[in-house]
């Protein structure tokens, strides 16, 4: 067999493969990447070509993500979900799951200059698991007075409620939801 001028065995023959005199074969080995018989070499910028190897692989710097800016209430509000208490907790996994899950509750939801711990768009209904910090707090009257004006039904719930008395929580819940023709 004959050479190439580059000194490689040609893949195909002169008239094309197995003495095909159509060139069918040769016609096919250049749609699949061969030309005269040879394979392309690998790109010399990698391989994947330039878009892949540009800034990729070793030694090339490394990209820093960006911090995007966010503004203070919400930056509060991922402040309280990433350190929320054992009873906000508990609640979340109950309000995440079916029954509620129909009616999507979020939590730590920045509202106005407030924060919400569990809302409820759909039902306009906020619940708040109060620590013992919370007894009867004139703050937390004013905030609730501020958001019954908004169009929000507030409920709280004690953390010791919460952790102990689950099911009357839930349904006192339901209930309220129930009232408001959501049905659960």
């Amino acid at each position: 067999m004959a050479r190439d001028t580059d000194g490689c065995f040609p893949l195909t023959g002169g008239e094309g493969s197995a003495g095909d005199p159509s060139g069918a074969a040769d016609a096919k080995a250049d749609r699949s990447g061969q030309r005269g018989g040879h394979r392309d070499p690998s790109p010399l910028v990698g391989e994947g070509g330039p878009a892949r190897s540009a800034g990729s692989g070793e030694g090339a710097p490394k990209r820093r993500k960006t911090k995007r800016e966010v503004p203070e209430p919400v930056a509060f509000a991922r402040r309280l979900r990433r350190d929320a208490t054992p009873a906000e907790r508990a609640l979340w996994q109950v309000l995440r799951r079916p029954p509620f899950a129909v009616v999507k509750f979020r939590r730590q939801v920045p509202v106005g200059p407030y924060v919400a711990d569990f809302l409820s768009y759909a039902a306009r209904l906020i619940i708040e698991a109060d620590g013992s910090q919370h007894g009867a707090d004139s703050h937390d009257r004013h905030r609730d007075a501020w958001f019954a004006a908004q169009g929000w039904r507030v409920m709280r719930f004690a953390n010791n409620e919460i952790m102990r008395n689950r099911g009357g929580v839930v349904e006192a819940i339901r209930l309220a939801l129930r009232e408001q023709g959501i049905v659960v």
